[in-house]
C-alpha cells in the first residue's frame, strides 16, 4: 500500500538553518570535543529484506583543549560495523581496534543503539585531524517507540529515507542524549553515492554529480553545494520538475501540487532578487516530498523534506 502524501498545495516552508537557542553558549561535555568536517557515504540498498549495506568516511577534527585517544559512535541498533580504518593522505588504510555493543541511552532508556568506541593509533591532538573508514551494514529501523513518531524510517520499495535522525550510518555520540545535543556540531560537506534498483530516484539536497545504470542497478553520486547541518537521502519512485536552480522530486500523483511548489519558488528567487539585487551564485534548492508524519526539515544547503 503506498504511503500517505502531504499534499503541497498546504506546504508552508521555512527556511532556517538554525534557532536563536542554537547560538546560545553551552558547555562542552566532558570528554567529547571531536566533530565531524566531512562525510562521504557509499551505500547499496536491497528492497527484498529491507537491509543496505556499504562503507562510510568521517574527517574529523579535536576541537577541545586535551587530545583523544578513543572517538565514540553510534549506529542503528540493528547494524553492524565489520572493520573501521584510518585513511591516511596517500589513500592507504591502517586498520583500527574497536568495540561494538547495543546498549541503551542512560538518559532515555527507550533509545537503544549499537554504541562503538573506536581507538585511535595515536592521541588526536587538539586542532588535529584524522579521516576514519567504517564499513558496515544491517537493518534500518525507526525510532518512534522513544516518542520520535516522525523517525519511521526503514529499507523498503514504498519510500526510503537515509539520515542521522534513525541513526542511518556511524555518526559522532556517546550513550547520552543530552551530551549528544550539546556536543560541537559544526556544518560539513559531503558526498554520497548510493544505489538502489532500477525505477528508483536517490533524491539530495547536494549537486547530482554522476547517474549511472549496471545490471538492474541505478547509482547516484551526490555532493553538497556547500556546508550542511544535517543529510536527508530520500528514496521513492520519484518524478523531477526543475525551473531557475529548483528542483522538485515529487510522488507522481501529486504533480499538480509539485508545480505549484516549483513557480512558487522560483517566484520567491526572484522576489528576493528584485529586493537585494542579483544572486551572487546560481541557486540550487532541492524540495523533496515525504510520507505524512515522516517529519520536515529545511535548509538553503541541505534541501526541504
Amino acid at each position: 500500500m503506498s504511503p500517505r502524501r502531504v499534499a503541497f498545495g498546504s506546504l508552508l516552508v521555512l527556511l532556517a538553518v538554525g534557532s536563536p537557542l542554537a547560538s546560545q553558549s553551552t558547555p562542552e561535555p566532558p570528554g567529547f570535543s571531536v566533530a565531524m568536517s566531512r562525510l562521504e557515504l557509499g551505500l547499496e540498498l536491497d528492497f527484498e529484506d529491507g537491509s543496505l549495506d556499504g562503507w562510510v568516511r568521517l574527517t574529523l577534527s579535536n576541537l577541545g583543549e586535551s587530545a583523544v585517544r578513543e572517538v565514540p559512535l553510534n549506529v542503528g541498533r540493528l547494524m553492524t560495523v565489520h572493520s573501521a580504518a584510518e585513511i591516511g593522505g596517500d589513500g592507504s588504510a591502517a586498520m583500527l581496534d574497536f568495540t561494538q555493543d547495543v546498549s541503551v541511552f542512560t538518559d532515555s532508556p527507550k533509545r537503544q543503539v549499537n554504541h562503538l568506541v573506536v581507538s585511535l593509533d595515536r592521541p588526536l591532538e587538539p586542532g588535529a585531524t584524522v579521516v576514519v573508514r567504517l564499513d558496515y551494514g544491517g537493518y534500518l529501523v525507526g525510532y518512534t517507540e522513544t516518542g520520535s513518531l516522525y523517525i519511521q524510517d526503514r529499507v523498503d520499495e514504498a519510500f526510503s529515507i537515509l539520515r542521522e535522525d534513525a541513526f542511518a550510518w556511524p555518526t559522532l555520540g556517546t550513550l547520552s542524549r543530552r551530551a549528544n545535543r550539546i556536543a560541537p556540531r559544526p556544518d560539513f560537506d559531503f558526498t554520497a553515492s548510493v544505489t538502489v534498483p532500477d525505477g528508483y530516484t536517490v533524491a539530495s539536497g547536494g549537486r547530482l554529480v554522476e547517474r549511472s545504470e549496471e545490471n538492474g542497478r541505478t547509482t547516484f553520486r551526490y555532493e553538497g553545494v556547500g556546508p550542511v547541518p544535517f543529510l536527508n537521502l530520500p528514496v521513492a519512485r520519484y518524478a523531477l520538475l526543475e525551473d531557475g536552480g529548483v528542483r522538485v522530486f515529487h510522488f507522481p500523483d501529486d504533480s499538480v501540487g509539485a508545480q505549484r511548489i516549483l513557480e512558487s519558488a522560483t517566484r520567491g528567487l526572484e522576489l528576493l532578487e528584485d529586493w537585494f539585487g542579483p544572486l551572487t551564485m546560481e541557486p540550487e534548492l532541492s524540495v523533496m516530498e515525504i510520507p505524512e508524519m515522516w517529519g520536515s526539515q529545511a535548509s538553503l544547503t541541505a534541501g526541504i523534506i
